[in-house]
């Protein structure tokens, strides 16, 4: 997905590209979707959607022998473009990269983003059948991670540990172990620690049944559109306006930080057209309490047509408590819980159906739906339209979905998008969202209807210089807020461009710019827009004045000609001294990790990254980073300390 916001005159840099051939692609597309999802939910975990790029920029999809659910797992995909690739290497495979300039629907701008995560090898090569020959390309990685945390400010210990190791045998047979402490914390039972073993794509038999997937240890499961299964993060507004939702990935081994996963076994079997799918969990998402958790999966595909069945039975030791809240009365409380839905997607020549319906168990069954048509009227545009229904009592434990807020639950609402590419190197997209709650919802205590709408232009001649424009504007509750954006980044490659794959130190020498503006507005205090129109209170009326805030941003990133050494630096200054024109900004970090920090306040936050590749195997990572607030912002908000220090260092082996 490609996105973002806000306005006036700043400064910001190259965000750290791996790839020279392609600089911008890769952090754009993690930037604008993390700092989307933020501005829609602050406590969302995205660790898994940076995970999985890398993961896929390091070891690239054969489209000779790949899938629907591997390439959903690139955002900017939509669904009838991962089709059209699948069709067309049915018919006739490829022969080399370049023939997805032939595929429909996949226009110059997606080929550039493609390039970084797929690769070619030739039908006869492309499956590694025995396991002799897996375990003869075995990648071994060991990562060590600390941090010191705001040091003049965190009491008690300030060191994160983190550890990881992970084994990849020929992209069949995978093992994952992770350890995590947090800052003030000893290993104990909240901190994240687990493993995970992973076989994929084995051929069973000569007739084409295949494990897709079988998982035992820490796993997420995604199914349909998220309304009943969907462990990982959804997709949800963003750049891409003619994408919504989250298109079942099956089952996956995971090795993240977070604590939304579950533990325990699954297994994915593939025959002709059907795919069948089982799991079983001892652990809840997002919780450390034991309750075992049954599901199952039934998808049937056939060239254009999909249809899937879902069911999740979750059977709590304890009933499940919540502690009473104006918003949260119809939120699940019990000790069982059964769910299930159907989802379906199909393909008339331009025009793409899909949605799911789903229902779940509470003090009273509750329905939800989820239903969309695009149309691609030619190659370079795509129109969607989109209708959801959330119904009051509707609150399935391991959903995860399209919604204005972070839970499915008591909502109603219509969404369009469009993406225009049909100018040369110019991309257009928009998006405009109403929605309605029909009952309270947190920090909104009364029915209320809502909008957001955003229009994005970005601007590329080549991989040396790219610029956005893009302004949003988003109503909901009391609160109405506008952001604009305007970025510039320029590459200069001091040598001939260097054409390395993906996550390599360049040995051209590149020097690369980054200038960013951002700038809010915000009203707070508004009447909130009824649900009901038959009374019409006034959505102009404001108790507190208008509210504005501004940050500029200037990156810059330098690559070594004669050592291995990438140095990245930003510095940013910010005035937002209200809590409602705070501005997410995206930045890099040491490897599988980014920050997203609210800049809010006043004052100036700069970072500097080196990544030092010692040798063939060692990697040296470090961040330093310091926010420092004027006096006066830090009397005002009592603050303890006017900056907050940060220092991440990582070491990776790769063997």
């Amino acid at each position: 997905m490609k996105f973002k916001e806000k306005i006036t005159v700043m400064f910001c840099a190259v965000v750290f590209s791996f790839s020279v051939a392609q600089p911008q692609d890769f952090d754009y597309i993690i930037s604008s979707l993390v700092e989307d999802l933020y501005e829609q939910d602050a406590s969302i975990d995205t660790e898994q959607i940076e995970n999985d790029l890398r993961d896929m920029a390091e070891h690239p999809v054969n489209l000779n022998n790949t899938d629907t659910r591997s390439l959903e797992r690139l955002p900017f995909l939509s669904d009838d473009q991962i089709l059209e690739i699948l069709l067309y290497a049915w018919k006739h495979p490829f022969q080399s990269i370049d023939e997805l300039k032939l595929v429909y629907g996949i226009d110059e701008y997606t080929l550039r983003l493609l390039m970084p995560f797929v690769c070619v090898v030739p039908e006869e090569k492309s499956y590694l059948s025995a396991p002799r020959e897996w375990f003869a390309h075995t990648h071994h990685d060991l990562v060590l991670r600390t941090d010191a945390r705001s040091l003049t400010t965190f009491k008690g210990d300030p060191f994160y540990a983190n550890i990881r190791y992970r084994i990849n045998a020929g992209g069949h047979f995978f093992f994952d172990v992770t350890a995590k402490r947090n800052a003030g914390e000893a290993f104990n039972a909240r901190s994240r620690y687990g493993a995970a073993v992973e076989l994929r794509d084995v051929r069973l038999t000569g007739k084409g049944l295949k494990l897709s997937s079988a998982v035992i240890g820490d796993y997420r499961a995604c199914f349909g559109m998220g309304l009943v299964m969907n462990s990982a993060v959804p997709y949800g507004k963003s750049g891409y306006a003619a994408k919504i939702g989250y298109m079942s990935q099956g089952l996956r081994r995971y090795g993240g930080t977070s604590n939304d996963f579950l533990r325990g076994a699954g297994a994915m079997l593939e025959w002709k057209y059907s795919n069948i799918s089982f799991f079983y969990s001892l652990r809840s998402p997002d919780s450390l309490s034991m309750h075992h958790t049954i599901g199952a999966n039934y998808t049937w595909q056939k060239n254009r047509l999909s249809i899937g069945l879902t069911a999740v039975e979750d059977i709590l030791s304890d009933s499940l408590k919540i502690r009473n809240n104006y918003y949260n009365s119809n939120y699940f409380r019990g000790e069982r819980q059964f769910s299930a839905s159907f989802n379906a997607r199909y393909a008339i020549r331009r025009v793409f159906l899909l949605g799911e319906a789903a229902v779940s168990q509470n003090d009273i069954w509750g329905a939800a739906v989820l239903a969309g048509v695009r149309y691609v009227p030619v190659q370079d545009v795509q129109l969607l339209a989109s209708y959801r229904y959330y119904s009051q009592h509707y609150d399935a434990l391991h959903a995860s979905t399209f919604s204005e807020t972070s839970r499915p639950n008591d909502e109603h609402g219509g969404y369009i998008g469009a993406d225009i590419t049909s100018l040369k190197h110019w991309r257009f997209s928009a998006y405009g969202d109403v929605f309605a709650f029909s009952g309270p919802k947190y920090m909104i205590r009364e029915p209320s209807f809502g909008y957001d709408w955003m229009i994005q232009t970005e601007y590329s001649p080549s991989d040396r210089f790219f610029l956005t424009f893009r302004a949003r504007n988003r109503r909901k509750g009391n609160n109405d807020n506008f952001w604009f954006r305007v970025a510039a980044k320029n590459n200069v490659f001091l040598g001939e461009p260097y054409g390395g794959a993906p996550f390599t130190f360049s040995p051209v020498p590149t020097l690369s710019f980054r200038t960013q503006a951002d700038f809010t507005i915000a009203r707070k205090g508004l009447d909130v827009i009824p649900y009901s129109f038959g009374n019409t209170a006034s959505s102009v009326s404001s108790s507190e004045p208008l509210s504005f805030g501004v940050a500029l941003t200037e990156q810059a990133e330098y690559r070594f000609r004669r050592v291995p050494i990438v140095m990245q630096g930003r510095v940013t200054g910010f005035y937002a001294p209200k809590w409602e024109n705070r501005i997410y900004l995206y930045e890099n970090d040491v490897l599988y990790a980014f920050s997203v920090p609210s800049v809010y306040g006043v004052g100036v936050r700069a970072f500097l990254n080196i990544r030092y590749r010692i040798s063939e195997h060692w990697s040296l990572y470090m961040r330093l980073s310091d926010t420092w607030y004027t006096k006066q912002w830090t009397r005002e908000a009592v603050l303890l300390s006017s900056h907050k220090p940060d220092i991440h260092l990582m070491v990776k082996i790769s063997i």
